[in-house]
C-alpha cells in the first residue's frame, strides 16, 4: 500500500527516521505500524487528498492550547 501524510500531520518512517514527503512511501499492506497511523488518521492511502509539497506553518497542528504554568499546576507543581 502506498501512504501518505494526512494534511497537517508529520510521520516518520520507523525503518528509516525520516518524514514522510507529499509523495507518500510503499510500505507493506500489513504492517501493524502504518495500519495503526491509518487508523488514528495520520496518514491516508488516497493521493488525490496528499498535501501539498510545501506545508506552510498555518497548516500545523498546535502544540499545546493549555500553557506550560497550568500544565505544571495540574500536575501537582511537577514538570513532565
Amino acid at each position: 500500500m502506498h501512504v501518505y501524510p494526512a494534511p497537517g500531520r508529520t510521520v516518520r518512517d520507523p525503518v528509516t527516521g525520516l518524514e514522510l514527503t507529499s509523495k507518500g512511501v510503499t510500505v507493506a499492506a500489513g504492517d501493524p505500524f502504518w495500519l495503526r497511523r491509518l487508523a488514528v488518521g495520520d496518514v491516508i492511502e488516497n493521493a488525490s487528498v496528499a498535501p501539498a509539497a510545501a506545508d506552510s506553518f498555518e497548516t500545523a497542528a498546535p502544540v499545546s492550547d493549555v500553557p506550560a504554568a497550568a500544565m505544571a499546576a495540574a500536575n501537582g507543581g511537577k514538570k513532565k
